[in-house]
């Protein structure tokens, strides 16, 4: 997964198999800075927060959100959102991440300070989420199979005002 900042043209990008998080100038694609990512296992999901300069990742191995500042490369929350944290997208209207858990079948919506606002019914493996036009966000999920009612669907979530 990765993310960009449009503001500075940098891609966020993390590693799977090793738990750190990579910068990287989109106009050159110099590899500015690669840091650790303590606390993640089998890290797969990232997003930008333009407002607060925050990098969002989730891993799949440790079913938990860091929000990272990654001018330091330090962890200042670690969420336990849900088993399987697959993919994470932010709201920059609402200031709100949403966290696909493919697993648990839910998306974990988490504030800026870390705090789970709400567990919401990702139906059957929820495996990706993305923000659209101002407060909405979008997930899709897989079935079980053909007769698997909750599956192969995109919810629409919409906050409430």
């Amino acid at each position: 997964s990765l993310d960009i900042d449009p503001a500075t043209g940098r891609i966020y990008t993390v590693s799977l198999g090793v738990a750190e998080a990579a910068v990287i100038d989109g106009v050159s694609g110099k590899v500015e800075k690669v840091f650790p990512l303590a606390g993640a296992r089998d890290a797969i999901g990232v997003a930008w927060n333009p407002l607060a300069k925050r990098l969002l990742v989730v891993s799949q191995g440790s079913d938990n959100l860091l929000i990272v500042d990654p001018e330091n490369g330090k962890v200042e929350h670690d969420v336990y959102v849900g088993a399987g944290a697959l993919n994470v997208s932010y709201s920059p209207s609402t200031r709100l991440a949403y966290v696909s858990n493919r697993a648990a079948g839910t998306v974990t919506v988490v504030d800026e300070a870390g705090s789970i606002v709400a567990n919401l019914d990702g139906g059957t493996y929820p495996n990706h989420v993305s923000k659209g036009p101002d407060t909405v966000m979008f997930a899709v999920n897989k079935s079980r199979g053909a007769d698997d009612a909750k599956g192969d669907r995109i919810t629409r979530f919409v906050p409430k005002q």
